[in-house]
């Protein structure tokens, strides 16, 4: 067995979580299919990572860029013509810009990566794992909207919708089979 002496690229905990196989690469059937002569592969071994969906994605990339040359537009406006802008105006066109950015910005880096240790929920500044053995109970009859919430012995619970999750229904069975909770 060699070792290996380069540092992964995965060194830190929050990428490590990020690793795993994307949600919409993976069929659970054919992974579990045993072909003679083969080892079982499971996907859960390197993780399922769910990721917010385009589609809620993209209307707030927009918003950004609509905000953006709203800005430069009336920069321009006020620098070629003779009309004044007032600073209240470039207030508030700074505060929409600086809204949707972080919008955007806390939207592409959130995932919940399931995987056989447990649940990781990775956000642009947090980082949460909870282990099978701490989720007690996971609650949502109807996860599209308003979502399913995930409760565990310390008192954290997290919660996901398909509003934002597109497999979201997939997440709610893996986490109820995985964690044995009601």
């Amino acid at each position: 067995m060699r070792h290996r002496s380069r540092r992964s690229r995965f060194s830190s905990r929050k990428s490590r979580a990020l690793r795993g196989v994307p949600a919409s690469h993976t069929n659970l059937d054919d992974a579990t299919r045993r072909r003679p002569g083969e080892s079982l592969y499971h996907p859960m071994r390197e993780g399922i990572v769910f990721r917010p969906r385009l589609a809620f994605r993209l209307p707030v990339i927009f918003a950004l860029v609509f905000w953006m040359s709203t800005g430069v537009s009336l920069l321009l406006l006020d620098l070629v013509s003779s009309v004044v802008i007032p600073h209240q105006t470039y207030a508030t066109v700074a505060l929409f810009i600086l809204f949707f950015l972080m919008v955007v910005f806390h939207y592409h880096h959130f995932a919940i990566q399931v995987d056989l240790t447990g649940v990781a929920v990775v956000g642009a500044a947090s980082f949460k794992a909870f282990l099978w053995s701490e989720i007690i109970e996971v609650e949502g009859g109807n996860s599209f909207f308003p979502g399913a919430q995930v409760y565990t012995r310390t008192g954290d619970a997290f919660g996901f919708s398909g509003l934002v999750f597109q497999e979201h229904d997939r997440l709610l069975e893996l986490i109820a089979l995985y964690s044995r909770a009601d």
